[in-house]
């Protein structure tokens, strides 16, 4: 069978065979199926597993409608982002997705999936926000639903730093800036001092030697974080592209 090159869906088919004939036989029993919410959305950057995810339902729907008659039920469980060891043992642990915070309680998603399994339903979304996501994955087209995904599994340093070039352009020019007007303050200071012709004379052109070198190196400043600016953001744009 195709289905067999991936190891663990072979698994999946050998053990759903092997528990299902028993269950039919005596006419009574259930079984819980762990999807995903990527059952049913492209997954970028981890294909296979999405693939895995997405013939998991297809694989799980059509015995349930094969043992319709039966007293047996099977169930999927389609969690999303789930705060787990997952994210770190795939590789994964620096992408966006796998922020804690952006991730369900294990507790929560096997509460959900233990009630649909006694409840005998086909599949469950565990999650209000996954559910959302579910229910628009039905409408919007596949290579958007996989572009929203992908950027998911971007590094989360590739945003930070995007912000730290940020922060670093404005405290920068905020310097430059700040001396320029002390520059010049104390340039007409040099302009009111008493003495002679020769001595303002020199004093002025003294300042605005100064000026000139502080806009240039003003300019210089300015140019150099636009040209980092530039590069950090392509970068981030390739990531999502």
């Amino acid at each position: 069978m195709e289905e067999r090159k991936n190891g663990k869906t072979a698994l999946i088919t050998d053990l759903t065979k092997l528990y299902l004939n028993d269950m039919v036989s005596r006419n009574e029993g259930k079984i819980l199926m762990l999807g995903s919410e990527v059952s049913v959305i492209p997954n970028p950057m981890m294909a296979v597993y999405g693939a895995t995810k997405a013939f998991i339902k297809s694989f799980s729907e059509a015995i349930r409608n094969e043992i319709k008659d039966k007293n047996v039920t099977i169930t999927v469980l389609m969690p999303g982002a789930t705060n787990t060891n997952f994210f770190k043992v795939v590789g994964a642990g620096n992408v966006k997705g796998a922020d804690p915070q952006k991730t369900a309680s294990p507790a929560d998603v096997a509460k959900e999936g233990y009630e649909a399994l006694m409840q005998g339903k086909d599949h469950v979304v565990a999650g209000w926000m996954n559910k959302a996501r579910v229910a628009i994955a039905h409408v919007l087209p596949d290579p958007l639903l996989a572009a929203n995904v992908r950027k998911d599994m971007t590094p989360k340093q590739s945003e930070e730093d995007q912000k730290n070039v940020i922060t670093i352009a404005v405290l920068t020019g905020a310097l430059v800036l700040g001396g320029l007007w002390l520059f010049l303050k104390n340039r007409n200071g040099f302009d009111l001092k008493p003495g002679s012709a020769y001595d303002r004379a020199r004093y002025w052109h003294k300042a605005k030697d100064a000026e000139r070198s502080a806009k240039k190196t003003l300019e210089t400043v300015s140019n150099a974080v636009k040209d980092t600016y530039k590069k950090a953001r392509t970068a981030v744009e390739e990531e999502l592209a």
